[in-house]
């Protein structure tokens, strides 16, 4: 370890649960090359199992859509001000922001304008969404930022184009998209019999996307069982939701189906051994592409929320697998399409014996493949190990 890691700290940024997973392999890989240096900031519960002092916690401060930012202005501007005041006082070595672009670009800017810390090394890691939208905001991120380490192989190109010292290092849900169980066990374990198919349920990982989403998912799965014989559902429960909140919402809306499971803490093993999986739009949809696993892609958002994001996005596919593709892979169901009927008749094209689904199949192992090798987390803390230096 050199000098300029003892008894010194670094400062992380993650307001989002797929940052918190990704941050959390990062600390975990930082952390064995230098045990003495500390780690604060925002982030999640797998963050602060390796030690990560937390000032705010992902559940706090991750928003969704326009319309709900404009909401939580006040807790912001209030998280903002004491985020900056903390890096004036304990002055890390190296400043990581992980991905959640609308807080932490902005965060970088408030840095760079206060001559105590805007000589601190800021390392972004897990690009903003520039390739689909503010691709004229590049220029502005490599003024504010280091260094950039980019999770997709096109995305290098992009800044490095306007001289931003860039990395891929591949995708980091490679070396945790596995599951826990056999086919076989996690079938058991819902009580499922040989001859019944199932359906996985992934309705997002945040409050307002499950209350969103959820009853359009079961909607269709209701839909679907009603064509086809012997379909289960199973629904993935987010970490940072309890199971009685799907319960509850599930009575509420009156979706109460006997052919429906619940698990929580196990979202790989249903991505990885259901039939088919509905998913929302995000992470998981990349994750179950990983796992080689048909799937359907549906979102809805708020009207407004939609009708600004639609005039701002400048790419023809919204799903992550279709975006690393390049191509239509997996259906998006979005917004006005994304009802129960139109989505059962996506997910009954998928299920075994149809042609789609082998097609599907083929073309999820080819994303996995530009997704890059094993290791992104030792190569991102070792990034954050050059940048200590002084």
């Amino acid at each position: 370890m050199t000098d300029a890691a003892a008894n010194s700290c670094i400062m992380v940024i993650a307001g989002e649960v797929s940052g918190d997973l990704h941050a959390s392999g990062l600390l975990r890989e930082f952390r064995a090359k230098h045990p003495s240096v500390t780690a604060f900031g925002v982030g999640g519960e797998q963050m602060a199992q390796s030690g990560f002092e937390r000032l705010y916690t992902v559940e706090e401060v991750s928003f969704l859509g326009f319309v709900e930012v404009i909401k939580h202005l006040p807790f912001i501007r209030r998280m903002m001000r004491r985020l900056v005041a903390e890096t004036i006082k304990r002055k890390p070595k190296v400043i990581v922001l992980v991905d959640y672009p609308g807080f932490n670009l902005r965060f970088a800017a408030r840095i760079r304008k206060l001559a105590e810390i805007k000589h601190i090394p800021i390392l972004y890691y897990i690009s903003p969404q520039v390739w689909a939208w503010h691709a004229s905001r590049v220029p502005q991120i490599a003024e504010l930022v280091d260094r950039m380490a980019v999770i997709f192989d096109f995305e290098a190109p992009i800044y490095e184009k306007v001289g931003l010292q860039t990395d891929f290092v591949g995708h980091p849900l490679l070396e945790v998209t596995k599951p826990k169980l056999t086919a076989d066990e996690f079938r058991e374990s819902l009580g499922l019999r040989s001859q019944e198919r199932l359906i996985g349920l992934l309705p997002g990982s945040r409050a307002q996307e499950v209350t969103r989403l959820l009853p359009i998912f079961v909607r269709s799965f209701m839909q679907l069982a009603k064509r086809v014989d012997n379909l289960k559902a199973v629904i993935g429960c987010s970490p940072a939701l309890s199971e009685q909140y799907y319960r509850d919402l599930l009575q509420r809306s009156g979706l109460q189906h006997d052919g429906i499971r619940l698990v929580q803490g196990q979202t790989t093993d249903v991505q990885a051994h259901c039939d088919v999986a509905l998913v929302a739009s995000g992470t998981a949809t990349l994750e179950t592409a990983i796992l080689v696993t048909p799937l359907v892609m549906a979102y809805k958002v708020a009207p407004l929320t939609y009708w600004i994001a639609r005039n701002l996005v400048k790419i023809p596919h919204i799903a992550l697998v279709n975006v690393v593709a390049g191509k239509r892979v997996v259906p998006e169901m979005i917004q006005y399409d994304a009802r129960p009927d139109r989505i059962a008749d996506q997910l009954q094209q998928l299920l075994p014996g149809h042609a789609a689904r082998e097609i599907m199949i083929a073309e999820l192992a080819e994303v996995k493949s530009r997704l890059g090798g094993l290791g992104a987390s030792a190569r991102v803390a070792e990034i954050v190990s050059e940048m200590m230096e002084p």
